[in-house]
């Protein structure tokens, strides 16, 4: 009964070191990163719109909304790259116009 006390013990100890370094290692790779320069470059505007889908979650029942869709082009140490992400201050709102406002 000592003896598997013993194991079980060395065992979690083993677990938290394992844990411990996977922290410290994706801590350190986010502070790398946070320190990298990031280059500016020129790109392109594929296509853009005003996407809408229904949210059955939302506690009045189903509502609609609307969100940005913009796709784009540009081009990195010759390698031509495209992307779909934007970051605005509205992600996703029932007021279709707000997001009109926000690609114009």
């Amino acid at each position: 009964m000592i003896a598997f006390s013993i194991l079980k013990a060395g065992c979690l100890i083993w677990v938290g070191a394992i844990g411990f370094w996977n922290v410290v290692a994706g801590l350190r790779q986010a502070w790398q990163l946070s320190r990298q320069k990031i280059r500016a470059t020129d790109g392109v505007i594929l296509s853009s719109r005003v996407a809408s889908g229904r949210d059955f979650g939302v506690v009045a029942g189903d509502a609609l909304f609307y969100w940005p869709a913009v796709s784009f082009s540009y081009e990195v140490d010759g390698e031509r790259l495209t992307g779909d992400r934007i970051s605005i201050a509205v992600v996703r709102t029932s007021d279709e116009s707000q997001v009109v406002r926000k690609l114009q």
